[in-house]
């Protein structure tokens, strides 16, 4: 593989400038290359366990689309897997299919995984590769095929239009109070704004006087 040394140190002459920046745009284009090409084919694969409950298992039919061999596997369903990955024993299952080899990277916190190679194949009618692992692990459905598959759902924000008041005692004495920071003046407007609307609805009130 070729390589490209860093750029010599600078010598702050202006007749070497030209030279020397022409060797630094020349090694930070290379480098940003060679970073982006790893990162092609760099997966996570983790699992979430917790020992008071049982995890998501599955029953899936595995079809390898080059021979439409179908055999049964069973997967725990991990959103915290970027691929599927299978172990060998299912691999064999299967009767073997042909692997497509690569420079696959798949990084796990418990140990160093095993990349055999990875093939083609279709769940419940989603096409998805199926990467093959020699260590003795889990089969694991990724979170793309598992959402793709409706087993899971993403939420990324809850929004009620209610407002929930929790009643507290006229006696309590609150735990800390500190001294409201000056608001930029940018923002000014849009605070103004949410103060006279929690104000509305009668989650806040003006003070005209100073506390406590």
């Amino acid at each position: 593989m070729m390589r490209l040394d860093p750029p010599r140190k600078f010598s702050f002459r202006p007749e070497g400038r030209p030279e020397w920046s022409t060797e630094f745009k020349r090694f930070r284009t290379a480098a940003k290359l060679h970073l982006e090409d790893e990162a092609r084919e760099t997966f996570f694969v983790d699992t979430v366990e917790k020992k008071i409950s049982e995890p998501w298992r599955i029953l899936l039919s595995i079809t390898h689309l080059a021979d439409d061999k179908k055999t049964d596997a069973d997967f725990k369903i991990d959103t915290g897997a970027d691929v599927n990955i299978i172990n060998k024993q299912t691999w064999l299952s299967l009767g073997k299919p042909q692997l497509l080899e690569g420079n696959f990277n798949l990084s796990s916190p418990g140990e160093a995984l095993e990349v055999k190679g990875k093939f083609e194949a279709e769940i419940k009618g989603v096409k998805t590769y199926i990467y093959v692992i020699g260590n003795n692990v889990d089969n694991l459905l990724s979170r793309v095929a598992a959402s793709a598959l409706k087993l899971v759902k993403r939420v990324d924000q809850l929004k009620f239009n209610m407002v929930k008041c929790t009643p507290v005692m006229n006696d309590v004495t609150p735990y800390s109070i500190s001294t409201a920071r000056r608001v930029p003046i940018p923002l000014q407007s849009k605070v103004k704004k949410e103060l006279e609307r929690m104000k509305e609805l009668d989650i806040i009130e003006e003070i005209t006087e100073p506390t406590d």
